[in-house]
């Protein structure tokens, strides 16, 4: 099949690392892990939801987590986050969150990841120094019994951090540079003292918090809605137990870096017969990018939520691969930008009004 160029960048998923990464695990493992790598994609990437799927965890009695109950060291949960982004910062930082969970049980912890550079150097060695995140994630998180549960939250209106962590968030505010105030947030998680139930119930006012890549705005009060009715989901919907099947037979033997990048070519295949569309926005950084069906159909020729995969999901820069969004001379829309390496990807009618248009 034909290899595309640079995935992360334009997809949103890295078959590379995640099939070495799987390869070592058996094959129960890489059947759950990548079900949840794909369900993530789904929801994050394909419907851009503003509010993650959960992701469980397990301690062992040291303090230490994982993100499967085995509990084995291959499934330590800072296992998923790559040397090189900002500094090794988020690292630090979940080690706060473990241990701040560990010593309450029952009460919520958020940890808060700021839009951004995702690299504090130019280093050309480094990928991460090519991304930046468009948007914040707070993560939501509580030790349940055996089980810590994590929900992460889109957040563009940072202004409503003063909901939920006044004094993280107005300390770091006092930071010019954005790079301190990147690594203020990450080195701070905070405990709520609160239970989920509690926490979900606080009385907040009604503000704006996100917009994703359609351009669909949602309100605190209904992100809030969406992250209980998510912490309280158990099992899986029609569609979600189709996904996991699929992705379990994907990864039932060997896994190639070819066959993950058919997988997610796959979903995204699926995801537009079932809309009746034969080309669909992706979630991305400035909103995204457009990907044709006749590109998916050429080339068929993420599990941590802690992760830099799914920190990485659906924000990587676009700069160096697509020109600027425009809008259409003939309705003002916006469009987003045009491939600066594959010509024949480029639109020809406006996605709007359909009007001819000269790429």
């Amino acid at each position: 099949m034909n290899r595309a160029e640079n995935p992360l960048a334009q997809y949103s998923f890295d078959p590379a690392p995640e099939a070495h990464r799987l390869n070592r695990l058996s094959e129960h493992k890489r059947a759950w892990e990548f079900s949840r790598s794909l369900l993530g994609y789904d929801n994050e990437v394909l419907k851009d939801r503003p509010v993650s799927i959960k992701y469980s965890y397990w301690f062992d009695p040291s303090g230490n987590l994982y993100n499967h109950p085995a509990r084995n060291p291959e499934d330590l949960s800072l296992n998923g986050i790559r040397p090189g982004e900002r500094g090794d910062l988020p690292a630090k930082g979940l080690e706060k969150v473990a241990q701040l969970l560990f010593e309450n049980p029952g009460e919520v912890v958020l940890w808060y990841s700021p839009p951004g550079p995702a690299a504090f150097d130019d280093n050309p060695e480094n990928p991460f120094s090519q991304i930046t995140f468009d948007y914040g994630q707070l993560y939501i998180t509580v030790l349940n019994g055996d089980r810590v549960e994590n929900v992460a939250l889109k957040i563009t209106n940072e202004d409503v951090l003063r909901h939920f962590m006044p004094h993280i968030a107005a300390f770091a505010g006092n930071f010019d540079g954005k790079e301190r105030r990147i690594q203020y947030f990450l080195t701070h998680p905070v405990n709520t003292s609160m239970a989920l139930e509690e926490f979900l119930s606080v009385d907040r006012p009604d503000e704006y918090t996100h917009t994703n890549h359609k351009g669909e705005d949602f309100s605190l009060h209904e992100v809030i809605s969406l992250a209980r009715a998510v912490f309280e989901k158990e099992g899986f919907t029609p569609e979600e137990e189709e996904i996991v099947r699929f992705a379990t037979k994907v990864v039932r033997k060997h896994v190639s870096e070819d066959s993950l990048q058919t997988a997610y070519f796959t979903r995204i295949s699926m995801e537009m017969k079932a809309n009746g569309v034969d080309s669909m926005r992706l979630a991305g950084s400035c909103g995204g990018r457009t990907i044709l069906g006749s590109e998916v159909e050429n080339l068929l020729g993420l599990n941590n939520g802690f992760s830099t995969d799914f920190r990485t999901l659906t924000q990587i820069v676009r700069d160096k691969l697509y020109y600027p969004d425009y809008n259409c001379s003939h309705c003002g829309g916006t469009l987003t930008g045009e491939s600066k390496t594959d010509r024949n990807a480029r639109r020809k009618t406006c996605d709007h009004c359909g009007g001819e248009l000269n790429c």
